[in-house]
């Protein structure tokens, strides 16, 4: 019995001992990288748009490791960078199941955004939930921001701005007096067209038509021949490229002869379907190679390290962005604490290779936003789509050459 009682003893001397180091503070656990994730729209109907970004993903990866690694100064050095990514197929259910993924299951230490407005509206979602910043790229809807989100970041200028630096150019030359707008029916697209069709009363346009059309659309017959017997000066189509592609050939095949066509996302899907059916548009970018910001070298570097041509897919330089965003956010937090993260990105103020970058709240055109970007969107024209070759046509410091207004008739394009 005596021997019973002292190991009874013993045993409740060593749970007590236990329990006394459970409560105690244990030292953290030294951070031996970075690691931060994504999904990509790889497949499904943004696959276009988006085509070989993963490979700049990887660029960066090595490209930061190459260097040592990014500074921690929590850490006391430089840690290197680690990257997870998913395929979300356009789809957002698969973005949201795949942001928890590397949220809980991954253990990243923050996120990047997706592509597109449309995938990021749900993907943010789990980042607020779990309280995970996020850095923004390619999504500035404002019905994004209106949500006044704590821990979603952008670097775009708000949809609802996109149309003003083409439209200052139109009202500049006072050739142009009539729009009409055909939309795609999601995100982005129908907050461009939110925003461009105040912004081109305001500068004088006459707006004669506003046509909103289903993503899946193949026959835009009944819309042509509507904007046929109103003959606008420019048709200004808001969608991503194949919409538009499917659109202009529908156009040419009918004899709708604007004097302008203006796409919002003239990518490689556009043009390559068109070939020189291109020539002339005008349409938005958001980085050439004749930009003179910090940083261009460090750009050209990853797209020939990824083997990206900018011209054919021009979404690149918003994925820069990101680079640039969460390198900064790691420099100023000095450590990989997500509040402390949050807390560097709310007051982010840097340089792109696009211009500078000011988060921030903005009011406007009936939506208060929250973390909204500025880098605005420059507006471009294509001479020869069918070997890339475009012209910048603002801003004036950056321009390649003249807007060629009339365009040609379908006939004389060459």
């Amino acid at each position: 019995m005596r021997l019973r009682g002292m190991l009874f003893a013993a045993a409740m001397l060593l749970v007590a001992s236990a329990l006394v180091f459970v409560a105690m503070p244990q030292p953290a656990l030294a951070q031996t990288e970075i690691h931060l994730g994504s999904t990509m729209a790889e497949s499904g109907p943004f696959a276009p748009d988006v085509g070989p970004f993963r490979r700049l993903f990887d660029a960066w990866v090595a490209d930061v490791n190459g260097r040592g690694g990014l500074m921690v100064k929590s850490a006391g050095k430089k840690l290197p960078l680690r990257f997870t990514m998913y395929d979300d197929k356009s789809d957002q259910k698969t973005a949201v199941k795949f942001y928890e993924k590397l949220i809980t299951d991954d253990k990243v230490d923050f996120v990047l955004g997706p592509f597109s407005s449309p995938i990021t509206f749900a993907a943010s979602t789990v980042a607020e939930k779990h309280k995970v910043p996020m850095p923004l790229g390619c999504a500035n809807d404002p019905r994004i921001f209106a949500r006044n989100y704590e821990y979603i970041f952008a670097t775009l200028e708000t949809a609802l701005k996109w149309a003003d630096p083409y439209l200052d150019m139109i009202k500049e030359e006072g050739k142009a007096k009539t729009i009409a707008f055909v939309t795609m029916d999601i995100l982005n697209s129908k907050g461009i067209t939110q925003g461009a069709v105040p912004a081109a009363k305001d500068r004088g346009l006459t707006v004669v038509a506003e046509e909103l059309a289903p993503p899946a659309t193949t026959d835009f017959s009944p819309i042509i021949a509507k904007l046929k017997a109103l003959n606008p000066d420019i048709v200004w189509v808001s969608s991503f490229g194949a919409f538009a592609s499917a659109f202009i050939k529908q156009a040419k095949e009918l004899n709708l002869n604007p004097r302008e066509f203006h796409v919002t996302h003239p990518t490689a899907g556009f043009y390559k379907s068109l070939g020189k059916d291109a020539n002339y548009v005008t349409g938005d970018v958001i980085w050439t190679d004749v930009m003179t910001f910090p940083g261009q070298d460090y750009f050209k570097r990853l797209l020939k390290a990824a083997k990206i041509d900018p011209v054919e897919y021009p979404w690149a330089a918003c994925h820069m962005w990101m680079f640039q965003m969460a390198e900064y956010a790691i420099e100023k937090a000095g450590s990989l604490d997500r509040e402390a993260i949050k807390n560097a990105l709310a007051k982010a103020d840097f340089m792109t290779v696009s211009g500078p970058v000011k988060v921030r709240d903005l009011d406007f055109r009936g939506f208060k936003m929250h973390n909204i970007g500025s880098v605005p969107m420059f507006p471009m024209q294509f001479i020869d789509a069918v070997n890339n070759k475009v012209h910048l046509l603002m801003p004036k410091e950056f321009r390649t050459g003249p807007h060629l207004y009339p365009t040609a008739p379908w006939s004389d394009r060459k």
